[in-house]
């Protein structure tokens, strides 16, 4: 037994390079390999009890856990990749100097990587975004799926899987509407050419926007008179939904109609 391990030790504890004091073997190479997947394994172990079970018990909000979760992560990988090289035998202090060379090629070559990542904290953290949350931004429309730790999935309305870099949501506008119980508020123009009086047309589109089962009541529908001359008159519709503003498109049917059946004639 001892003769067809002897083979087996010898490949093992061939050595490979020096590392100052250290000299690292194929075992060492090997061992580093296992304790480093086990590492991540715990990482993310830890990660999934502290959100569903620890930071669940103070009634967090999911997105809040997640950050936190992250972050935990992280660290956790940081600090246990250090122990794994200390414990391994594997001097650190050889990687100051190749360490601080990399360091330069990394930050320029990873600058975009880097300012993803952390600008995925910002969004973990601050919560601008959240999952389900429909969203706009740089012209792209989407349903928030997953917020990582570099890029944010977003679903079109098409099904169609968008991967946008997380720095686009703190370095551009974002529009969010968000999946909550929160009204949003949207303003309609409308341009009369004639037919009503203004107060008459105030009523009609009122009465539009409250027999709409999209609209709210709170905050009540209100229209504003913006001016006009003897060829048209401009009004704005003011009205506030909870979620998607698809509802917007039957409202417009419906003032398009109603106004039409008064012998209105509207605007372009």
């Amino acid at each position: 037994m001892n003769d067809w391990l002897a083979p087996v030790r010898s490949a093992l504890e061939i050595p490979l390079i020096n590392m100052g004091q250290t000299q690292v073997t194929v075992w060492t190479l090997v061992s580093l390999l296992f304790l480093l997947v086990g590492l991540f394994w715990l990482a993310g172990h830890v990660k999934y009890v502290l959100v569903h079970g620890l930071l669940s018990r103070l009634n967090l909000e999911l997105g809040a856990r997640e950050a936190i979760g992250s972050i935990v992560r992280y660290l956790f990988l940081l600090g246990g990749v250090v122990a794994i090289l200390q414990t391994a035998g594997v001097d650190l202090t050889a990687f100051s100097v190749f360490a601080g060379a990399m360091g330069i090629g990394l930050g320029l070559g990873l600058q975009h990587i880097t300012n993803n990542f952390f600008s995925g904290l910002i969004l973990l953290v601050e919560r601008p975004i959240q999952v389900g949350d429909r969203v706009e931004v740089g012209g792209v429309e989407g349903r928030v799926l997953s917020i990582g730790a570099r890029s944010t999935k977003l679903q079109t309305r098409d099904n169609v899987l968008v991967i946008l870099p997380n720095s686009r949501f703190v370095i551009e506008n974002v529009t969010n509407w968000k999946g909550g119980e929160t009204p949003v508020q949207y303003r309609i123009p409308v341009q009369v050419l004639n037919g009503l009086a203004p107060r008459e047309v105030e009523q009609r589109l009122l009465a539009i926007a409250r027999s709409s089962p999209d609209v709210v009541a709170d905050p009540a529908p209100r229209v504003l008179f913006k001016g006009g001359n003897e060829k048209s008159m401009q009004f704005e519709l003011l009205v506030s939904h909870i979620g998607e503003p698809e509802f917007l498109s039957e409202l417009h049917h419906a003032i398009h109609a109603a106004l039409i059946a008064e012998g209105v004639e509207i605007g372009k």
